[in-house]
């Protein structure tokens, strides 16, 4: 009981900490700024006594931002922590106000962003404060702009106002003169590059791209078709199992017969298959998913496969 009547006695004439912290309604902002301070007070070795925070708008007062409020919690001794400058007021000459009301009371200002400590015990303090201040103020006037304009969106996106460009807004192009022509140069084949080179005469290539995507001006592709030779053998797994001949109906019924499956002779292992396709890429997934497939058939029946195809067009491709 001796040692909490001691304690309540010592934090009657121990000087405090309070940290200030004014956002606007994004939390993350309320929750960085109170990382920083706690950061800044662990590395320092201070303890925060109390933290005002203050959630704004564009139309919040200085009662409602809890400025008179933190003059009077604070006494001569004590300190104020705040992460920038421009947190302590709405104009340059409301901060310089503050300041000097701060420094009058006898309070220490530890302003974190700017790296400043304003002292009531420092010497030719005016001066020091003034030339800071002078010297801060392009600084503070951008953060001002930057706060008040993410308070006002704010206040606007709580009314329900929609912010920016409606979704899918497009804007107007130095290219929109030439659309049609874009157009069917590219349905031509011509490369972009060569577009701009030798048809255009202007614009970039990162720009052109940007402005056929936006506006889906790529012509759909030509799907292309590949007739290609299917050799395939089908063994048992195992000599007490015989399956092989129900594994070959099932991979020609469920797996080749989708692909215009023709079959020279009927009892070979040796089929045309007609693919369709769009690029390489899809006619090698669509040949890998072939022979996986017929692989997966034949395992069912105990049986394996042996496959090889080739291209008939001509080119010698081989999978």
């Amino acid at each position: 009981m001796h040692h909490h009547t001691t304690q309540k006695r010592l934090s009657c004439t121990t000087s405090k900490t309070i940290a200030y912290i004014r956002a606007s309604t994004d939390k993350q902002d309320v929750t960085n700024q109170r990382h920083t301070i706690l950061e800044y007070s662990n590395r320092e070795g201070l303890h925060v006594d109390d933290f005002i925070d203050v959630t704004i708008t564009s139309r919040t007062t200085s009662r409602q931002r809890r400025l008179d409020e933190l003059c009077d919690l604070l006494e001569a001794g004590d300190t104020l922590i705040v992460t920038e400058l421009s947190r302590l007021g709405r104009s340059t000459g409301e901060v310089m106000l503050l300041m000097n009301q701060l420094v009058a009371q006898g309070v220490t200002t530890i302003i974190l962003k700017q790296g400043l400590t304003i002292s009531p015990t420092a010497q030719d303090l005016t001066a020091k404060v003034m030339v800071t201040l002078l010297a801060l103020f392009a600084e503070i006037e951008r953060d001002f702009i930057s706060l008040r304009t993410k308070e006002a969106l704010a206040s606007k996106k709580a009314q329900g106002v929609q912010l920016g460009k409606p979704p899918g807004t497009i804007q107007p192009s130095m290219y929109d003169q030439d659309r049609q022509r874009i157009v069917e140069l590219l349905t031509l084949g011509v490369s972009q590059r060569r577009i701009l080179t030798h048809h255009l005469g202007y614009g970039t290539s990162n720009s052109l791209n940007y402005y056929i995507k936006t506006r889906d001006l790529l012509p759909a592709p030509i799907p292309r078709t590949l007739h290609v030779r299917l050799h395939l053998r089908v063994e048992n797994k195992s000599t007490f199992v015989r399956g092989k001949t129900r594994a070959r109906q099932a991979i020609e019924a469920t797996i080749l017969r989708p692909y215009h499956m023709k079959k020279p002779r009927k009892a070979g292992g040796a089929y045309t298959l007609t693919i369709s396709y769009e690029t390489n890429a899809d006619l090698h997934t669509t040949i890998q998913t072939i022979l996986r497939d017929a692989a997966a058939t034949a395992d069912q029946y105990h049986c394996c496969i042996e496959a090889a195809v080739r291209a008939l067009d001509g080119s010698g491709r081989s999978w």
